[in-house]
């Protein structure tokens, strides 16, 4: 089972044998006698790669599982090892190149045994299908269901802003009906309400329809656009603080009405929330994401 999670990870035979110091005769041997005990066709081999059947990405989902839970068997009999091992992390692209891609690197230099996949992506994952130990989300609530667990990270402040060059070309907009006749730049986001931003003012609730040149799913693309002047962007502040702080944006203040911020939170698998290397994640990221910490780094 072992040897059929590195043959996938890697591609090929020869990859996984030569990472394994073992022949490709013996890991090809392996993976017939796999194939024949569990009477399904799990891999389709050329001379170059392996490409993965049906059964073979069901077998897989199981099998990395099984994999890790061995070697996690195998650590808990030796603690000065309990960091070792394998650690996938989900997050969303622009949190992660903002705040938390390169402050990983410490985490891994602390700790030489961890071996971090850090995936960056905009879409909801399937966590136990998918064998991530993490998934560090904002904005949408955690979903309900018992094989995971949601833990709480940080509140992310969110503000609109927009270029010093727009602002001078435009006016700046005192009050929410003059948003009407002002460029937006619309984040397609997964859930509903696309186009509306919603804001809050002394405890009251409302919501503006916006429309302008560009809508997007990725926040980094619109964080560009309002640096080089096309219009007003509703954005985490922790995306734009360089920016911010550089006098490449500004906050328009909109008479008090700002955008409510958003909870940010980590996703983990019930069977993981144990591990030594996912509590030591889940306390490196709240760090990084305190509010009272500045980025300190420019956030494209």
């Amino acid at each position: 089972m072992a040897t059929f999670v590195r043959v996938v990870d890697a591609g090929s035979l020869s990859k996984a044998a030569r990472a394994m110091h073992v022949s490709p005769a013996a890991v090809s041997r392996q993976m017939s006698m796999l194939e024949t005990e569990l009477g399904a066709g799990l891999l389709v081999r050329t001379t170059r790669r392996v490409t993965v059947t049906e059964e073979g990405r069901r077998f897989y989902a199981a099998a990395e599982r099984t994999v890790r839970d061995v070697e996690d068997a195998r650590l808990a009999v030796r603690p000065d090892r309990a960091m070792a091992g394998p650690l996938t992390v989900s997050m969303p692209t622009a949190l992660g190149l903002s705040r938390l891609d390169v402050s990983l690197t410490a985490l891994v230099a602390k700790h030489p045994g961890l071996r971090v996949d850090l995936r960056l992506e905009d879409h909801p994952v399937d966590l136990v299908a998918e064998g991530v130990d993490v998934a560090v989300r904002a904005g949408l609530p955690p979903p309900d269901t018992t094989s995971l667990v949601a833990y709480p990270l940080a509140e992310s402040e969110r503000v609109v802003v927009a270029a010093p060059a727009y602002l001078r070309r435009r006016g700046e907009p005192e009050a929410l009906g003059e948003l009407t006749y002002h460029d937006a730049l619309v984040h397609l986001h997964a859930g509903v309400g696309v186009g509306v931003w919603t804001l809050q003012r002394a405890g009251e609730t409302t919501t503006v329809d916006v429309r302008g040149p560009l809508r997007t799913n990725a926040l980094l693309a619109l964080r560009n656009a309002a640096v080089a002047g096309l219009g007003l962007a509703l954005l985490p502040r922790f995306l734009v603080a360089d920016d911010l702080h550089r006098r490449r944006l500004r906050v328009v203040p909109l008479g008090g009405w700002q955008p409510p911020s958003q909870s940010i939170y980590a996703l983990v698998r019930v069977d993981a929330k144990a591990r030594a290397r996912v509590v030591a994640f889940l306390d490196h990221a709240r760090r990084e994401l305190d509010p009272r910490r500045a980025s300190g780094r420019p956030s494209a």
